[in-house]
């Protein structure tokens, strides 16, 4: 039946109705252009209840009927500043927008029960999608799978809207079956309780809780009234509140739903509350390290899921109290890749430090009900559902690695792969999904049991291999293509020109099923890729990652060493990010040795005075250099180090000594069967430079006989575990 345009309005207003009954939410499908909808759009909007929170997504919107509604209007790309806020309505112009599947994702967490999510679009083309590639691929040499599964996907939605051609419309709903049915009002037992047990920190000297929620759970507003009870209580005067997360725009959630709660005022972008003693600040990932960790009383965390172990372990040591929130699913953190990671080293953790463990879930959403269908068709439709955990056992004795052609990219498979680099890399998201499906320099392998099951899974970028004229231009910073990230990075800030002439097989991403790590699939993988880099006659196989211990010794492993250590924090992780090569032609190894070199002789300095801060136990991997077999003294050096292991000169005055004998034992690998507190502690000492009162507390080596004994000692371990190097040395005394 074919309506007009007021028709259509009212029918769907009723709907709308129907829709709040239920406590439930729809996605509503404008299959038609802008200029077909432009009626219906302003007879649709006109009707809608004054007051009525919209958010449209997109350009131009018709803004003349929109002046009795309260309209944010934002591009696609600012969708995050939405977080945490609701809507009733949600416009999103496609054919303006793109499809930016992350953004589109988040966004649907922001409307409430009652709601419309409307899709508006003609066609599934996409202005954007030549972004997904790198340079020089254009426009017409993207493959278009990803949109053509969505096409499918919504070729008959439940609910829908067409345009005929005589401009009346065709809408199409499902009909409820249970409208009689009187709809539960939503629950707040399950978020009451998971407050009541956050306040319980309180009472203990240490510990952690984690709360895990999909979205519409209340997560964010649970810590919030949290927080606001912590500063009620007569236990917690002069507290002060550590606040953190991936975006500052999170935390002004936090605390503008703590200051509602405490009837106090909170100016947005403040990031900081007051309340009667107690304070709240909010700090970046990035800054934490900077920060005295005894002043503060309780760490809060929200999107955990989204910062590596490596920024958060160190405040979860100094901090006795912290609350760890994140997302079960979305791409917002993986809360699969958070459990497997974070959640069994801070059991360990506090099991040792006798301190407690709670994990709290919020399973019932707030913001609608359950069977909401606007919930099961983004996760279904965007992979967002979390892939179950597998009950067999998986064969690893013969591994079948098969790299995927384009025509192979299936939606099985990519869904498949998707959910894996997703529970095992933090920062995945939709945009990463559409690139390996469609992009036509994008390199997968799988890796697969006997059975045909899934076991790991890599993909690779080729880069590099620009003329010599857009090389200058790279390296004096005055081009900068699309992609190839290794090929500019060290053109440009290594300051090696040839770099971006060279060509590269640059592993994106390696994951492996929890269940088979450490079996080899990984190697495996990257052997593959090795092979295909040989192949294409690519000059290195590379990747880039932000630094961590287990991490980077896999890389080691399979003979990918680093090249250059970036020298600024990632804002969202706090981490940085490693460069790693593995030379494969002659060329390659001369820029590879003169990449080596350079980072070699530059990263004692950089770790020093650039980044102190950095975890002491990475610094011996990061220097670790096979390539140097021998070690190097000035006489004066040979000649301290004896008559300091002789116990015949104190070790401050022999520290320059000390810092050239530590940085050539950690080049070669000679810390076999040490302990590495003692590692870290010396690393921290001749390569950081950190105090000398810094590195006794924090390795409880107290007084100055203790630690210079500590010096002695591994002296002498050195001594015995290589005394070849030792005799050397001992050459140039007598000399």
């Amino acid at each position: 039946m074919l309506l007009s345009a007021t028709e259509t309005h009212q029918h769907l207003a009723k709907y709308r109705a129907q829709l709040a009954h239920m406590g439930w939410r729809q996605s509503l499908h404008w299959q038609m252009s802008r200029a077909q909808a432009q009626t219906l759009l302003l007879t649709y909007l006109a009707g809608l209840p004054a007051g009525t929170r919209l958010l449209w997504i997109g350009e131009a919107a018709p803004v003349t009927a929109l002046v009795h509604l309260q309209i944010q209007i934002l591009p696609l790309g600012k969708a995050v500043q939405v977080l945490g806020r609701e809507y009733q309505e949600i416009f999103v112009d496609l054919e303006a927008s793109g499809w930016a599947l992350d953004a589109l994702a988040a966004i649907s967490g922001t409307l409430v029960a009652g709601g419309f999510l409307h899709w508006l679009y003609a066609d599934f083309s996409d202005p954007y999608q030549q972004k997904l590639a790198s340079w020089p691929y254009q426009d017409h040499q993207m493959r278009t799978g990803f949109l053509q599964y969505l096409a499918e996907r919504w070729q008959f939605p439940e609910a829908c809207i067409r345009c005929s051609p005589t401009g009346s419309y065709q809408v199409t709903l499902p009909v409820f079956t249970c409208l009689e049915q009187t709809p539960q009002a939503p629950s707040y037992r399950e978020q009451n309780t998971c407050i009541d047990r956050l306040i319980q920190s309180i009472h203990t000297k240490a510990g952690t809780w984690v709360l895990t929620a999909d979205r519409g759970r209340g997560k964010t507003t649970a810590l919030a009234l949290a927080s606001a009870r912590i500063c009620q209580h007569e236990h917690t005067q002069n507290w002060r509140i550590l606040l953190v997360a991936a975006r500052a725009s999170l935390i002004d959630q936090i605390l503008a739903s703590c200051a509602s709660a405490l009837d106090v005022a909170y100016v947005g972008g403040q990031h900081e509350l007051t309340y009667q003693g107690r304070q709240l600040v909010f700090m970046a990932a990035d800054r934490l390290q900077k920060l005295p960790a005894d002043t503060w009383h309780l760490l809060i965390v929200d999107e955990a899921a989204a910062l590596p172990l490596s920024v958060l372990q160190p405040w979860l040591k100094r901090i006795q109290r912290h609350w760890l929130a994140t997302t079960v699913e979305g791409y917002e953190g993986s809360g699969r890749g958070f459990s497997v990671r974070l959640l069994p080293w801070l059991q360990r953790y506090q099991q040792t430090k006798g301190g407690v463990c709670e994990l709290l879930s919020l399973q019932a959403p707030i913001r609608w009900q359950l069977g909401d269908p606007l919930e099961q068709q983004i996760k279904a439709d965007f992979y967002l559902t979390q892939a179950k955990p597998a009950r067999f056992a998986f064969a690893t004795e013969k591994v079948h690695i098969q790299q995927l052609t384009l025509a192979e990219r299936t939606p099985a498979k990519m869904a498949a792969m998707f959910r894996l680099l997703r529970d095992a890399h933090y920062q995945t998201t939709g945009a990463d999904l559409r690139q390996w499906w469609d992009a036509p320099d994008i390199q997968i392998w799988v890796a697969s049991d006997q059975q045909g099951r899934l076991l790991g899974v890599s993909v690779g970028i080729f880069e590099g291999g620009f003329a010599t004229d857009l090389a200058q231009a790279i390296h004096l910073g005055q081009r900068r293509p699309r992609g190839h990230l290794l090929a500019q990075s060290l053109a440009y800030h290594a300051g090696m020109v040839e770099a971006a002439t060279l060509t590269y097989l640059r592993v994106q991403r390696i994951a492996v099923r929890a269940q088979v790590r450490r079996q080899s699939v990984g190697q495996a993988l990257i052997q593959a890729m090795h092979t295909k880099a040989m192949h294409a006659g690519c000059d290195f196989l590379g990747t880039s990652f932000a630094i961590d211990k287990e991490v980077l010794a896999f890389w080691q492993q399979v003979a990918l060493q680093p090249v250059r250590l970036g020298i600024q924090a990632d804002h969202a992780s706090g981490t940085y990010s490693l460069m790693a090569l593995q030379p494969l032609t002659p060329r390659g190894q001369v820029l590879y040795q003169a990449l080596r070199n350079r980072y070699l002789h530059t990263l004692p300095q950089q770790l020093a005075y650039m980044m102190p801060h950095l975890d002491s136990a990475l610094v011996a991997p990061l220097l670790y250099a096979p390539e140097v077999q021998t070690y190097h003294w000035q006489s004066y050096q040979a000649r301290e180090l004896y008559a300091l292991q002789q116990g015949r000169s104190g070790w401050l005055l022999s520290y320059a000594s000390l810092a050239t004998w530590w940085q050539q034992v950690l080049q070669q690998g000679h810390i076999q069967g040490w302990d590495p507190h003692q590692v870290a502690a010396f690393s921290a000492l001749f390569v950081q430079q950190h105090p000398t009162e810094q590195v006794q507390n924090q390795y409880q080596r107290l007084g100055k006989k203790a630690l210079a004994l500590w010096i002695k000692e591994g002296l002498t371990q050195w001594r015995q575990a290589h005394p070849c190097a030792w005799a050397n040395m001992l050459k140039q005394v007598q000399d």
